[in-house]
């Protein structure tokens, strides 16, 4: 049954076209309904279709993913075909097509009447020759359409252009273009046939580098280099192919054919029209390679740090630590241990071909009513396909984040060994077996005396910022003129909680710097500022809030993104992406970096150039070739992990000086802080593998019962050790103007010795204290007993146990029905012994006048918390969620800035609802003051992160923390909430200046919940 069909017959007796109609067109989807029902739904009323699709399509339309049209939405084809499944479903758009593409060839490539067709061919073997393409959607016949992926959308994008070109412009270049985007989108994982090109692979080239070869007579010989794919001594016997008058060309090159732009071309003939270099010029030409050719097209002046040894394919080095929890999760309940959870999937699935093609046998088994998928010579368990989708979707996401800076800008976080091979990046010391780079004495005198101007700025800074200022500025006072060797060695880490002003401190101190320099006749240079997509507008605003006008440091400020200031000074795509090579002088530049480019270069002295952690990543050896004057890490948790593309690229940079700016220095294991400091300080820490045996092993080789102790003595000792290149302070310390933060628990005691000292910063609130609902204790103990009974896995149980604990409704991938009335909102919120308490909690709120932040995950919640909390209190409620995906027209900053703005606008109580994950980085709340954890996130850290979007500098009222247990009030069993809490208590507990609390992990979770199952199953079942 079809989704809208599912709540029209669940909801109401409404017909099924009371929601919003699907009207595809070339641009996209236009969502729309009857204007008087939209009206009704834009005041929260009308059928529960349509109010349950116009929540959704809002909550798409704050994250900048969809457009408010008359009487309906837009959506865009690009974003459509990238929506996740949960959305794709809430929205009842057509199902994914599941069947293959064949293509039908006609004519030679080299012909003006050269054509591909592709066929869509069906599970069952029917082919579809006249389909349509309907925007995002792929249309067979009248009664059936699917909903393209993107590599197939882009695919019959092309192919569609294709065929629309007039004559004169179908030729060759334009023939061989397309074949490349079809072989392109094959490696993405779209399942076609591309047989008829077996023998020819297309190269659509954006960049001609420069080989250079030493003749035995000392002379040089230029030649044009297309990329380490194709062979250089084979390039040299085909280039009489390009013709004289030719202003685009194709070169065939053993099986490759290479399709060469204008641009190509010109650069090409360059190369040619100067091919030799006589002896008595080579010196000549390698120190102004310019003076013999267009400075556009190369500069060998490669400029590197000293810890550049060149390039290299990607590979991980460090192994990665992890301390047993002593339970094998991937075995299930039932005993066969040859079947593996789903979550294991992130472990097998290596790239986005292999994740379609998991998802088609996916499909497959449970059109088959299997509850298991053999894939890779691995059983897996799908039993539960809502745990499984929820799975699929990380992986595919983090997939996503290697996508280059050119077509996707998300907030860029690599928490997993990149398994990406093939990828070309800067080849580094590592400092893993050995110290090869790096300067042990990185401590410098303190010059704790430079005289500060306040007058230059607008903020008038707190003691303890001004102390973080000149702490910046005294290890960093030696660092002005600084031989070349030494580029890279120094820096520090500023590890304060986040609300304490990082953003303010870095700046002051940046201009101090320059002034610093004027006095040691230092020379001028640009600034990099590296953070997570959502915070740089920030930066860029925090500049004019900072400084009084004509005081601010900068000559300009740029943003390096594709949808800003990159296409200014982009050359090509992706530098990692290109063939692997270990000769950087034939590398492929992408940016204009270097005075060859004169004033249309990146680095202009004293620019501000503030870019992501993606864009690093993919532009790694132009941005290595800068001579930075100070470098900023911000939220740089985001290079925690050593082996990946990212932290590569940060650790190659060439600074005076790297400032690490985050606020949880440790994450998941102590390997992550030896990753900062070897990016900020190299060799202060020693080689990793040193580092590995003196602090993380001896955590990994205790005993259950001692390890938090062993773990808090070893981050203590290495918090000295670190001494005074970290500064860390807390908002716990009541630092000045910041008022004070109360926790509230729906736990009265703590019985985990090891939390006792966290809990005793909390106070017992029994509103908190939430007994289960009559529904929710039979579905509860309806779980467990399926585990316990092997019907389910223990993963699946988990999953299921967390909706039942916020909604009963919600289990197995349910939907609560969207209220018409105060009476159905308090109706449903019944049913949910969390919901009624944390309702009561919201009175309370209200009569206090004040605004409040309720934090939870479920889309499908937030969805009808929003229209409750209108219905009940009578206040328009906003859903911020998502991880700042950055895919349609990527307005998701600006929207929330407006949606916060309004908030803090409306006087009186208020409610917004939001995701702890939107949470993470960039956004101040500061207007509310009052915080719900319905939905807790099972790392400690991002909940901390998310509680500090209120309590930041700016806050002038107390905040109140709320943490609403669900409990069983009978005590037969312990609940989801309890078993939970208790964890994250334990987790947070250990927190001290180094060692921040780790994650819960599932089986530790599933462990107390399902460990002691026959004590606390009742042996009939609950009415």
């Amino acid at each position: 049954m079809a989704f809208r069909d599912l709540i029209a017959t669940i909801f109401t007796q409404s017909p099924v076209n009371s929601g919003f109609s699907l009207v595809p067109n070339n641009e996209g989807i236009r969502f729309v309904c009857e204007p008087a029902l939209f009206r009704q739904v834009q005041s929260e009323e009308g059928s529960p279709l349509a109010l349950h699709q116009y929540v959704h399509l809002t909550m798409l339309a704050e994250e900048g993913l969809a457009e408010p049209i008359a009487n309906g939405f837009f959506m865009e084809s690009s974003v459509a075909v990238q929506l996740n499944d949960e959305v794709h479903n809430l929205l009842d758009l057509p199902g994914r097509f599941h069947g293959t593409f064949q293509v039908r060839v006609s004519g030679l490539a080299n012909q003006e009447k050269f054509s591909v067709q592709a066929i869509p061919v069906l599970p069952g073997g029917d082919a579809a020759p006249h389909f349509r393409l309907r925007g995002p959607l792929i249309q067979l016949s009248d009664s059936e359409a699917y909903l393209l992926r993107a590599h197939e959308y882009d695919a019959l994008v092309s192919l569609e252009s294709h065929r629309q070109l007039p004559p004169e412009q179908c030729d060759e270049v334009a023939n061989l273009r397309l074949i490349a985007q079809l072989q392109h989108c094959k490696n993405e994982g779209m399942d076609i046939n591309l047989s008829h090109f077996n023998t020819l692979q297309v190269q659509d080239i954006q960049r001609v580098k420069l080989a250079v070869e030493e003749l035995q007579n000392g002379s040089l010989l230029l030649l044009p280099d297309y990329g380490d794919t194709v062979d250089l001594d084979m390039v040299k016997t085909r280039l009489w192919q390009l013709g004289d008058e030719d202003s685009v060309g194709s070169l065939r090159v053993g099986n490759s054919m290479l399709v060469l732009d204008e641009k190509c071309v010109e650069a090409t003939r360059e190369i040619l029209g100067n091919q030799y270099i006589q002896p008595e010029q080579v010196r000549a030409f390698l120190n102004n390679p310019s003076a013999f050719l267009n400075g556009a097209l190369v500069d060998l002046d490669e400029g590197f740090s000293c810890r550049v040894l060149g390039a290299t394919e990607f590979t991980p080095l460090y192994d990665v630590d992890t301390v047993s929890s002593g339970i094998d999760w991937f075995v299930n309940l039932a005993g066969d241990e040859s079947i593996l959870a789903c979550s294991h999937l992130p472990e097998i699935i290596c790239n986005k071909k292999e994740l379609h093609q998991f998802r088609d046998q996916l499909e497959t088994a449970l059109q088959a009513g299997k509850t298991e998928v053999e894939y890779k010579g691995r059983r897996i368990d799908v039993t539960d396909p809502h745990a499984v989708d929820g799975v699929l979707e990380s992986v595919e996401e983090a997939l996503a984040q290697t996508k280059g800076t050119e077509d996707l800008q998300p907030t860029y976080a690599e928490e997993e060994v990149d398994s990406k091979r093939g990828h070309t990046v800067l080849d580094i010391y590592d400092n893993n077996i050995d110290v090869e780079f790096g300067d042990v004495d990185a401590v410098a005198a303190a010059q704790r005396n430079h005289e500060i101007d306040w007058s230059a700025y607008k903020l008038q800074p707190y003691a303890y910022q001004e102390t973080g200022i000149r702490w910046i500025l005294g290890l960093a006072a030696h660092t002005h003129n600084l031989e070349v060797e030494d580029l890279g060695k120094y820096g520090a880490l500023l590890a304060d909680d986040m609300g304490l002003g990082k953003t303010f401190m870095s700046l002051a101190a940046i201009k101090e710097y320059f002034d610093q320099g004027m006095s040691h006749n230092d020379k001028d240079r640009p600034v990099l500022v590296v953070a997570p997509l959502s915070l740089l507008e920030t930066w860029k605003d925090e500049v004019d809030k900072v400084f009084v006008q004509h005081h601010q440091p900068f000559a300009d400020i740029l943003t390096l993104q594709a949808d800003a200031d990159l296409p200014k000074f982009r050359l090509g795509g992706a530098e990692t992406r290109q063939a692997n090579s270990s000769d950087l002088a034939t590398l492929r530049y992408s940016l204009k970096v270097g005075k060859s480019y004169f004033n249309d270069r990146l680095d202009i002295p004293r620019r501000l150039v503030l870019t992501t952690y993606g864009t690093l990543r993919d532009y790694q050896f132009s941005l290595a070739r800068v001579d930075w004057s100070i470098i900023i890490f911000d939220e740089a948790q985001n290079l925690k992990n050593p082996d990946t593309l990212t932290a590569r690229a940060a650790k190659g940079l060439k600074a005076r000086f790297k400032l690490i700016a985050t606020g949880t220095p440790v994450e998941n294991s102590l390997r992550d802080f030896w990753s900062l400091m070897d990016t900020a300080v190299p060799a202060y820490l020693g080689p990793y593998q040193k580092f590995k045996e003196t602090y993380i092993e001896p955590i990994n080789n205790a005993a259950e019962e001692k390890r938090a102790e062993v773990r808090l003595g070893l981050g203590t000792t290495l918090r000295k050790k670190v001494g005074p290149l970290m500064l860390r302070r807390n908002k716990e310390d009541e630092l000045e103007g910041l008022p004070r933060k109360h926790i509230f628990s729906g736990t009265e005691t703590t019985a985990d010795s090891q939390a006792k000292n966290f809990a005793s910063r909390m106070t017992f609130l029994p509103l908190l204290q939430c007994p289960m609902s009559e529904e929710q204790q039979t579905a509860y103990a309806m779980v467990i007993g399926q585990v316990t009974r092997g019907e389910i896995p223990s993963l699946a149980g988990l999953h299921q146990l967390r909706d039942v604990s916020l909604h009963p409704g919600l289990l197995n991938g349910g939907v609560l029905p969207m209220p018409q009335n105060e009476a159905e909102a308090r109706e449903t919120i019944a049913r949910s012994g969390k919901l009624e308490n944390t309702l009561a909690l919201l009175q309370d709120v209200r009569e206090r006048k004040e605004k409040v932040i309720i934090f939870c995950i479920n889309r499908r919640l937030q969805a009808f918390l929003a229209i409750a909390c209108k219905r009940v209190f009578g206040v328009e409620v906003s859903v911020i969620n998502g991880d700042t995906k950055a895919i349609g027209k990527r307005k998701e900053v600006a929207t929330r800035k407006s949606i916060l703005k309004k908030f803090a606008a409306r006087r009186g109580f208020g409610v917004v609802v939001m995701s702890p994950i939107a949470a993470g980085t960039g956004l101040t709340v500061v207007a509310a003051n009052n915080v719900i954890h319905l939905e807790r996130h099972w790392n400690p850290a991002k909940e901390a992160q998310a509680t500090d979007r209120v309590y930041r500098i700016g806050q002038t009222r107390d905040v109140k923390i709320y943490l609403p247990i669900l409990v069983d009030p009978r005590r037969v069993l312990v609940s989801f909430d309890e078993n939970l809490n208790r964890l994250l208590q334990k987790k947070t507990a250990l927190k001290d200046a180094v060692v921040t609390p780790e994650k819960v992990k599932e089986e530790e979770l599933a462990s107390g919940l399902f460990g002691a199952v026959a004590e606390s199953v009742p042996k009939r079942p609950l009415h």
